[in-house]
């Protein structure tokens, strides 16, 4: 028994449009053919096999996340995926930076008001003696 192929996604935008061609063009050769059987004028045949091709890619790119092999209907295996918009990762290296300046603030304000000790001070420095004052007779 052989191992089904790993299904890796591709990065490429026009691999992307390739995917939403086929769709409009399946729908298209299915609208033809449902313009002879049901004489139906163009521009109805049009209207519809854009509404219906919209639809079937929607609904074959969400079947495509629990079914990979469902891909082969639009054209390609293996949805593309696209690194993130530089929207995105403004907003996370915001969030970054926020996280560290909440936490360089808790380190200022723990330096200027340092915690109550929690026992009482010890005295490190041992006194000197006292000179003793010795009466003369």
């Amino acid at each position: 028994m052989t191992t089904p192929p790993v299904v890796t996604p591709s990065t490429s935008p026009a691999k992307d449009v390739w995917r939403l061609v086929v769709s409009y063009v399946t729908t298209a050769v299915i609208g033809l053919i449902a313009r002879l059987g049901f004489h139906a004028d163009l521009r109805t045949t049009i209207a519809v096999g854009l509404a219906v091709g919209l639809v079937l890619a929607a609904i074959l790119r969400w079947a495509e996340r629990s079914f990979p092999w469902v891909g082969a209907l639009l054209g390609l295996i293996g949805a593309p995926t696209f690194p993130a918009s530089a929207r995105l990762q403004a907003q996370a290296y915001t969030q970054s930076l926020e996280a560290q300046l909440a936490a360089l603030q808790t380190q200022v304000n723990e330096a200027l008001a340092p915690s109550k000790p929690s026992a009482a001070p010890v005295n490190l420095v041992t006194p000197e003696p006292s000179p003793t004052v010795v009466p003369s007779a």
